[in-house]
């Protein structure tokens, strides 16, 4: 049972984390339509686009994103 419930917890971890990098990916996608540019760094879409750097799923780290660049 324990295994079950590590696993189930890992999952929700998982998910969370995807949600928060959707989240910051359309926060620069509409940094980037509204500027003319990608953002440099996260903290760039703050407080415009995010209330606040996202944290890891823990909650003890913030979250690691840097945006992706164009060929």
């Amino acid at each position: 049972m324990k295994s079950a419930l590590q696993k189930a917890g890992q999952k929700a971890d998982l998910i969370q984390h995807r949600r928060r990098v959707v989240l910051v990916e359309l926060a620069a996608r509409a940094y980037e339509l509204e500027r003319g540019r990608q953002p440099v760094k996260i903290e760039d879409l703050v407080p415009d686009y995010l209330s606040a750097v996202p944290l890891e799923a823990g909650g003890h780290e913030r979250l690691n994103w840097s945006p992706a660049r164009s060929p």
